[in-house]
C-alpha cells in the first residue's frame, strides 16, 4: 500500500437535474449497474433501487428513488428527490478511482445543471502509522 489513507470518498450534492432522470427507476438502476464497470471496480451485487414515496402521493417532495450497488471495493449509492429536482450521491472505494470521471459520468446521466462535490480522504489507515497517530473523536 502506497498511500496515506484508506480511500477516496466522493460525495455531491445535486442541486439542480432532470427531474425525469431523477425519477426514472430504469436510469437510476441502470447507472449503478455500468458505473463500476466503466471506473474499473468490480460489482459483488446488482444494483437495489426502489421507489420511495412515504406519504402515497406522487407528488411528495420527499418521494423518490434510493439506489445502492456493493462493489468490491466497497460501494456507490445514491438518494434522488425528483419533485425537488435534487440527488445525493457517494461513491467510496478502498481502491483509488478517477473522481472526476465519476463526476463526469454522474452529471450527464443525470443532465446535472447545479451540484456541490467533496472528496475525502478517507481513513489513515497506513501501516506505517501508529493507532496512536491518528486522530479521533473521543465518545462522549
Amino acid at each position: 500500500m502506497n498511500k496515506d489513507y484508506y480511500g477516496p470518498h466522493l460525495m455531491v450534492d445535486i442541486l439542480r437535474a432532470d427531474r425525469g432522470a431523477l425519477g426514472n427507476l430504469a436510469k437510476v438502476s441502470s447507472f449503478l449497474d455500468e458505473l463500476p464497470d466503466r471506473i474499473g471496480m468490480k460489482k459483488l451485487t446488482p444494483p437495489i433501487a426502489f421507489p420511495y414515496n412515504p406519504g402515497g402521493d406522487p407528488m411528495d417532495p420527499e418521494a423518490g428513488i434510493t439506489g445502492f450497488i456493493v462493489i468490491a471495493e466497497s460501494h456507490i449509492s445514491i438518494h434522488t428527490y425528483p419533485h425537488q429536482g435534487r440527488a445525493y450521491f457517494d461513491a467510496f472505494s478502498c481502491r483509488p478511482f478517477q473522481p472526476e470521471q465519476v463526476l463526469d459520468l454522474l452529471l450527464r446521466a443525470f443532465k446535472v445543471t447545479r451540484y456541490h462535490s467533496t472528496l475525502v480522504k478517507r481513513g489513515a489507515l497506513n501501516p506505517r502509522c501508529s493507532l496512536d497517530e491518528i486522530p479521533t473523536t473521543p465518545r462522549p
